[in-house]
């Protein structure tokens, strides 16, 4: 796997809550739309974003290109005057033929395997595997160039984050992944904001 050092802080944002989080799919690069609350995280977002700015004048901003996560992105540089560029890197593993299943669907067709988060995503059928995956977050990481903001999803955020704390993949998987919220990686080091 690919040795990636950034010497720039990157700020991981995940999507807001969608229709599928709440009933338990998988989504992959399928959508659904956001909740109430998965706008009210966008916004809340807003507020810390407008800081991170602020503190760093030059910052880029990446949105991966699924409707989620733009939503998200739109909602969150809303007045700002932040502009995001779509990157396909920065869009969700895909999770193949299980993408619209609830993880207890998938479980079933599995005769009941305890699988983990990333286990389920990167091994479904016709999906993509967690090398091809972290193969594009480490290309799309070695190719920034100053302070950055991403717009993603959950495995993806956690991938790039773990990439940049030097993680195992098991340590990677177990990440929190809260949506509404921004985590700051920086010298080896992550922040919750």
């Amino acid at each position: 796997m690919m040795d990636v050092r950034v010497t720039h802080p990157l700020f991981v944002l995940r999507h807001g809550q969608t229709e599928w989080n709440l009933d338990g799919r998988l989504q992959g690069r399928r959508d659904s739309p956001l909740t109430a609350l998965g706008r009210a995280q966008a916004e809340q977002q807003r507020g810390l974003l407008r800081q991170v700015a602020a503190d760093h004048p030059n910052l880029k901003i990446y949105c991966s290109p699924l409707g989620r996560a733009r939503q998200t992105a739109e909602i969150a540089t809303a007045g700002l005057g932040l502009a995001f560029e779509v990157d396909a890197r920065l869009q969700e593993v895909s999770a193949g033929a299980w993408e619209g299943l609830t993880r207890d669907e998938v479980r079933l067709r599995l005769n009941n395997a305890d699988l983990g988060e990333f286990e389920m995503f990167t091994n479904a059928p016709e999906g993509e595997s967690f090398n091809a995956l972290y193969d594009r977050c480490a290309v799309f990481l070695a190719e920034l160039s100053g302070p950055t903001a991403v717009v993603t999803h959950g495995i993806t955020g956690s991938v790039l984050r773990g990439i940049l704390l030097r993680l195992s993949v098991d340590e990677m998987e177990h990440l929190p992944r809260e949506q509404g919220r921004i985590y700051a990686v920086s010298g080896g080091q992550e922040v919750l904001i």
